[in-house]
């Protein structure tokens, strides 16, 4: 279900994903389990910054276009 409603963050915006991402992973790792999701959830949250950079840079071109 959680997997959803980030799907539905990332339509909106992927610094919003990002940041949800991360605040999973910071609650794992303070819980001391799940290291493995929390770094799964680390590695999702760089991809939606990286999708976030590469869609301002696709932007940004096609507005100068």
């Amino acid at each position: 279900m959680i997997e959803i409603v980030v799907g539905l963050a990332i339509l909106m915006g992927a610094y919003v994903a990002m940041v949800w991402l991360l605040c999973i992973a910071i609650n794992l790792l303070m819980t001391g389990q799940y290291f493995d999701v929390a770094v799964r959830d680390v590695a999702l949250a760089v991809a939606a910054f990286v999708l976030a950079k590469l869609t301002e840079i696709h932007e940004d071109v096609h507005a100068k276009a």
